[in-house]
């Protein structure tokens, strides 16, 4: 009786495990389709390069800029945020860019 209550503790883990191995293949790429999360990525990546994103970039860079070199009252906190918003506005308008140089990221 004492060796079915040592088992019995075992039993959610295992059976946890053994669905996850089960419901395995259901879940796996078919036919060289790519993995899952590709088709959304590059959803993003395209919205993240397109003529609207580059627009939105460039504002916010001027606007961030403007409101670094003109607020003077302003949090530490504030001017971080600021900084963050020119960091990420670079980055998307450097990447329409160097594509339109013809230059191209990091591959694998």
């Amino acid at each position: 009786m004492i060796h079915v209550f040592r088992f019995a503790k075992y039993c959610p883990p295992l059976a946890a495990i053994f669905l996850t191995v089960a419901a395995a293949p259901a879940y796996a790429a078919t036919g060289g389709s790519g993995l899952p999360w590709e088709t959304p990525l590059t959803t993003i990546t395209t919205s993240l390069t397109g003529p609207v994103a580059t627009a939105v970039a460039i504002i916010a860079m001027f606007a961030a800029g403007a409101a670094l070199v003109f607020g003077d009252e302003m949090s530490g906190f504030v001017k971080r945020i600021l900084v963050g918003v020119m960091a990420l506005s670079l980055l998307i308008f450097s990447s329409r860019f160097l594509s339109a140089l013809g230059l191209s990221g990091f591959t694998i």
